[in-house]
């Protein structure tokens, strides 16, 4: 099954699809048609009413451009024969078959595929990393010990803590605190031998 990714309302899906025989090598079929094309929404199991929309491609959808074995048909998604079928916010499974490949009967899941309203543009995705650097806000790090594996915004997070809030050390422990200046959130043993100073790893406070 071939995954399409998210198509825009009233766009044109393209579907190919391969054919074996049963040593492994491609093969040519017979007798394609529009109503061998099924179309599930939603995981339902009513399939598209209509055929409309469905156009065999290379004219009878067998051996496209000529190369065996490769087959193919596209589905216009601005026809509402059933209407509201193809909608925004659905996903769709394509099912093709039955027909006869090496004198076996198959059906398969050609493709799925999703509608959205618009695709993203370029000033979209740059409008929201606009947002998340420049307006988003968040929370500072709380207490606990800081994960080697955690997410890049809570890393840069505990850099700006670091900077930012009060910090104390005695001969033993390095302290940072909350932004209250009162609660210690993480900490440090530290040492010195009078030839290494040491900091261990960071844990949680108090």
């Amino acid at each position: 099954m071939l995954y399409l990714g998210q198509r825009v309302v009233n766009s044109t899906v393209y579907v190919l699809f391969n054919t074996f025989n049963a040593a492994g090598a491609s093969v040519t079929i017979s007798n394609f048609a529009v109503g061998d094309i099924a179309i599930y929404k939603n995981g339902s199991t009513t399939q598209r009413s209509s055929t409309n929309g469905f156009t065999l491609l290379d004219t009878d959808g067998i051996d496209f451009d000529g190369v065996t074995g490769i087959q193919g048909f596209k589905i216009d998604l601005s026809d509402n024969t059933d209407a509201g079928f193809y909608a925004a916010g659905g996903w769709y499974d394509v099912v093709v078959g039955p027909f006869t490949v090496d004198s076996q009967t198959v059906n398969f899941v050609a493709a799925s595929f999703d509608i959205v309203a618009a695709a993203a543009t370029l000033a979209d995705i740059n409008a929201e990393v606009v947002d998340a650097l420049a307006t988003d806000t968040y929370a500072e790090p709380g207490q606990g010990t800081p994960s080697a594996t955690t997410t890049l915004a809570a890393k840069i997070n505990y850099l700006y803590k670091n900077w930012r809030n009060k910090q104390t050390q005695t001969s033993t422990t390095w302290s940072l605190f909350n932004d209250d200046a009162a609660t210690v959130d993480q900490k440090s043993t530290v040492s010195d031998n009078g030839t290494t100073a040491t900091k261990g790893e960071i844990a949680t406070g108090p």
